[in-house]
């Protein structure tokens, strides 16, 4: 009983995963950090206004809005 019930809790994530997940989610995204100082050594690497591979960490908290 417990296998089916997981196994059901599985499907149930897996379905909503593929229904509600965006198709067209993209690796990199434009964005930009007014957070940090102009002297930052990520903004002097990468610019005010850049993309590259989000990664969620302390610079990117959050996924940026739009694309």
């Amino acid at each position: 009983m417990t296998f089916l019930l997981m196994g059901a809790t599985a499907a149930i994530g897996f379905i909503s995963a593929m229904i509600l997940w965006p198709a067209n989610d993209p690796q990199v995204m434009e964005h930009d950090h007014s957070d940090l100082p102009p002297d930052h050594p990520h903004l002097r690497d990468h610019g005010k206004t850049h993309s590259h591979p989000l990664i969620i960490d302390d610079l990117d908290h959050h996924w940026p809005r739009g694309a």
